[in-house]
């Protein structure tokens, strides 16, 4: 809760900096109110304006790379491996966008509860999808789920259709672009 405070808190001061330097720029060159309005809403809006898209592009690679780690560990279990050796194994080989997440997830799967690992994977992704894998790993490991294999792939596939739509919609904005 903290570091999203601590970004917004930071996004809107970048918002206040940039509304004034066009206010005050806009004011010194001509002086005209209409004109110093128009600076301090764009400088405002800029922040969001850039970078909109490569950050859109993060979520859908990021989507894709949740989905890929789901194969990997359906895969990992069916081959009769249990579930923290299988974390540990795809640590290794988890799509780039979230290796980290899951390599410091195995790590932590060796000194604390799987519970709390799996809750700082989860808050670490910041994905409804790695929500749902996370739960999905919890409720496995206390029920000893049999059916892992199943809900991984059924994720698996709903990440991807997630992301086929997230990529569908940059599509038609680039057409409006």
């Amino acid at each position: 809760p903290f570091a999203a405070t601590a970004a917004t808190v930071e996004r809107g001061r970048l918002r206040l900096a940039l509304a004034l330097a066009g206010g005050v720029a806009m004011w010194l060159v001509t002086g005209w109110p209409v004109g110093i309005l128009l600076a301090v809403l764009v400088g405002a809006v800029a922040p969001t304006l850039v970078g909109a898209k490569a950050r859109r592009q993060a979520v859908i690679d990021r989507t894709e790379a949740i989905a890929g780690w789901a194969e990997q560990l359906r895969d990992t279990i069916a081959a009769a491996a249990g579930l923290q050796e299988a974390v540990a194994v795809t640590a290794r080989v988890a799509p780039a966008p979230i290796r980290p997440a899951v390599a410091d997830l195995a790590a932590g799967m060796r000194r604390n509860s799987l519970a709390g690992e799996l809750h700082r994977f989860s808050t670490r992704l910041d994905d409804p999808i790695g929500d749902q894998v996370a739960a999905a790993l919890l409720l496995a490991a206390e029920r000893r789920g049999d059916d892992l294999t199943r809900l991984l792939d059924d994720l698996a596939d709903g990440a991807r259709a997630d992301a086929t739509m997230r990529i569908r919609t940059e599509t038609s904005r680039a057409q409006t672009y």
